[in-house]
C-alpha cells in the first residue's frame, strides 16, 4: 500500500534521506539540474517551501511504511488553472517494481482532483526516454521540445521535451491508467 506524507511534516532524518535521494546518480541523470544538493542548500530549499506553502508541495512516497521517492507539484497556478509536476524513486531497491506509473497516477490524482488544475505540466530530459515514455503511457502528450535547451553532466548539449496531462482527458483515461498502475491489486 502506498501512503503519501508532506516533506515539511517529515523529520530531519527523512528529510536529509530525500536530499540523499536528490543526490543519487540515478535520480540526478534524469535531473534539468543535476548538481549535487548541500545540506545548506537543501535547508533554504524546505525553508522556500513553507513559504510558499499551496505553491509548492513536496509529498514523499511510502510502500508498507518504507519511504521510496518523491511526487511534487510545483508553480501550482490556480488563477491559470496549472502546475508543474515531478516525481522520482529514490530508494535503488525499488527500482524496476513497476511504482513508476503508480507515482505518476498518484500525483495526477492529487493535482486534478485534490487540488484541482485543468492542465499538470513537465519537462523531460531528451535523454531521459524511461521517464517520456512513462509519462506517455500514462497520458501526457507532447506540446514541444527545446532542441539543444542545456547542457548534460559530460557538457554535451541537449533537449527537453515539454509534456502536459489535462484534466477532462486524465478523467476519461483514468480506468485505463488504473489498470495500467494496478491501482487496487
Amino acid at each position: 500500500m502506498l501512503t503519501y506524507k508532506n516533506i515539511l511534516e517529515a523529520g530531519e532524518e527523512l528529510q536529509e534521506k530525500v536530499r540523499l535521494w536528490r543526490s543519487n546518480p540515478r535520480v540526478q541523470a534524469g535531473m534539468l539540474d543535476q548538481s549535487d544538493i548541500s545540506k545548506e542548500q537543501h535547508g533554504r530549499w524546505l525553508e522556500s517551501l513553507a513559504e510558499k506553502a499551496g505553491v509548492n508541495e513536496v509529498r514523499i512516497a511510502f510502500s508498507d511504511g518504507v519511504p521510496f521517492g518523491i511526487i511534487t507539484l510545483r508553480d501550482i497556478k490556480m488563477n491559470v488553472s496549472s502546475c508543474d509536476t515531478g516525481t522520482y524513486i529514490g530508494e535503488n531497491a525499488f527500482e524496476g517494481r513497476g511504482l513508476g506509473l503508480r507515482l505518476i497516477y498518484d500525483l495526477q490524482q492529487w493535482g486534478f482532483v485534490e487540488v484541482g488544475v485543468n492542465k499538470m505540466y513537465s519537462a523531460v530530459r531528451a535523454d531521459n526516454l524511461k521517464v517520456l515514455n512513462y509519462d506517455l503511457h500514462a497520458g501526457y502528450h507532447i506540446e514541444g521540445f527545446l532542441k539543444d535547451h542545456m547542457r548534460a553532466g559530460d557538457g554535451e548539449l541537449i533537449g527537453v521535451y515539454l509534456i502536459a496531462q489535462f484534466r477532462n482527458e486524465w478523467l476519461r483515461n483514468r480506468e485505463k491508467i488504473t489498470s495500467w498502475a494496478k491501482i487496487g491489486g
